[in-house]
């Protein structure tokens, strides 16, 4: 029997990637359902036909429409109880631990359950490994070392009054299996009528949509966990197509705290109570 559970990409002028993160998907993971809704420039559809492993649902939406178009596409393709979110730079290994994650979710009811991500630099030239080399030794070194940095991204909203709101967030190891909270990475399994109640993502976020959707799921009470023992690994490469459009992601995340009308919003890292990012008026 398969997985009640279709794995959705959005994927962006990143072949390269994502074919890396369907390798490994066939290899953990063979005949599971997968979604990609892409808006690049050029489709892929023949290319993907290589993966004879997985039950591939294309989606080949028009140019620059956007990540949060494309995840609500994917979702309405979604025919499983359950999906798992996935960017197109990861890579599973044993640590993707979806089967246990996806009966956690099942036995306790819960909306979402997120994870770990194993975040590796990757060198994409000579001039980059120099500079590493000269200005960021510590960095030079993990990459040859192949060692990855863990992002836990633990966030709770914290609102002050009508107007102002901090979401307080934690890198730090947490202790229990499961852990609730109201945000996670953007690795997560999900029910899937639970995000179609709160709507998917805000189609009018291009990018800088993860603050968005998390508040929402919190207003709609949605049952948000961090698993300690679930992760992907990490691949964040910058294309010279792709920069130029990622770039964008500030100004979206200002136009959230408009939205819904927060004045003053912050996000603190409390392990260390500094302020990562700020809005005042």
């Amino acid at each position: 029997m398969g997985l009640d559970l279709t794995i959705i990409i959005k994927t962006f002028e990143r072949k390269k990637s994502l074919f890396k993160l369907l390798l490994s998907i066939e290899r953990y993971f063979p005949n599971v359902s997968v979604v990609i809704a892409d808006d690049s420039l050029n489709g892929l559809e023949q290319e993907l036909k290589r993966f004879v492993k997985l039950n591939i649902t294309y989606l080949k939406l028009p140019f620059d429409t956007g990540l949060s178009f494309g995840r609500n596409e994917a979702l309405k393709a979604v025919k499983t109880q359950y999906f798992l979110l996935c960017d197109d730079d990861f890579e599973f290994d044993e640590r993707a631990r979806v089967k246990e994650v996806l009966e956690d979710i099942q036995k306790h009811q819960y909306d979402i359950i997120g994870g770990d991500f194993y975040n590796y630099t990757t060198i994409g030239n000579f001039r980059t490994l120099v500079r590493f080399l000269l200005k960021e030794p510590k960095k030079f070194y993990t990459i040859l070392s192949k060692k990855f940095s863990v992002s836990r991204y633990i966030g709770f909203f914290n609102i002050k009054s009508d107007d102002e709101c901090n979401l307080e967030l934690s890198n730090l190891p947490q202790t229990n299996y499961l852990t609730i909270c109201h945000m996670v990475n953007n690795f997560f399994v999900a029910n899937t009528k639970s995000i179609q109640l709160i709507g998917g993502w805000d189609a009018n976020l291009k990018l800088g949509e993860h603050e968005d959707f998390f508040y929402r799921a919190y207003k709609a009470n949605l049952k948000v966990y961090y698993c300690n023992l679930f992760g992907t690994k990490h691949f964040p490469v910058i294309t010279s197509n792709y920069k130029a459009y990622r770039l964008r992601s500030l100004g979206f995340k200002m136009q959230f705290a408009k939205i819904h009308g927060f004045k003053n919003y912050k996000e603190i890292l409390k392990d260390n109570n500094t302020v990562q990012f700020e809005i005042s008026e």
